[in-house]
């Protein structure tokens, strides 16, 4: 689920829509710390939109991650 450049450098980035992606489904199953961390996300300036992020962990709950 990592993006090559965020797995080489052993950590989130949070420019990345992957790892905000891995970063909220941290959080599961409880709703209140996950939109905390989106909330969090989304102050960084150059961080994925708030509709792209929750496509991919929508993505990764069908898929059964």
């Amino acid at each position: 689920m990592f993006c090559e450049m965020c797995f080489t450098r052993g950590g989130y980035e949070l420019k990345c829509v992957s790892c905000c992606a891995h970063l909220v489904l941290k959080t599961r199953p409880d709703k209140i710390r996950a939109q905390a961390m989106l909330h969090h996300i989304q102050k960084y300036p150059q961080s994925p939109k708030r509709g792209e992020i929750l496509k991919i962990v929508q993505e990764a709950i069908n898929a059964g991650i």
